[in-house]
């Protein structure tokens, strides 16, 4: 391998290593070519930005108050448009919701 390492937006699309075999070379095209685009749009496009005074960050878990609880739900009742979003905790593999 060679230590001289091209960004994935600057690699020759037409030229691909010689080494790869043909589902190598597919992949590694396929990821050129996304990472061209990608980097296109960052270039066309600002970043996503939401000022912090748009939202609150509130951790729910077993040490949350009642209080708190309360007042998401008086938020939630009170929102016309909502997701909820779950991830799971990858150490207990209990779900989480965010």
């Amino acid at each position: 391998m060679s230590d001289k390492f091209v960004p994935y937006h600057l690699r020759d699309i037409n030229n691909p290593p010689a080494h790869l075999d043909d589902k190598q070379k597919s992949n590694w095209i396929r990821t050129a070519q996304k990472a061209q685009k990608n980097y296109q749009n960052q270039q066309q496009y600002p970043a996503f930005t939401l000022p912090t005074s748009f939202y609150e960050i509130i951790y729910v878990n077993k040490f949350t108050t009642t209080e708190t609880m309360q007042k998401l739900i008086d938020h939630v009742r009170h929102c016309h448009e909502f997701t909820f979003d779950t991830e799971g905790e990858k150490s207990n593999k209990q779900l989480a919701l965010i």
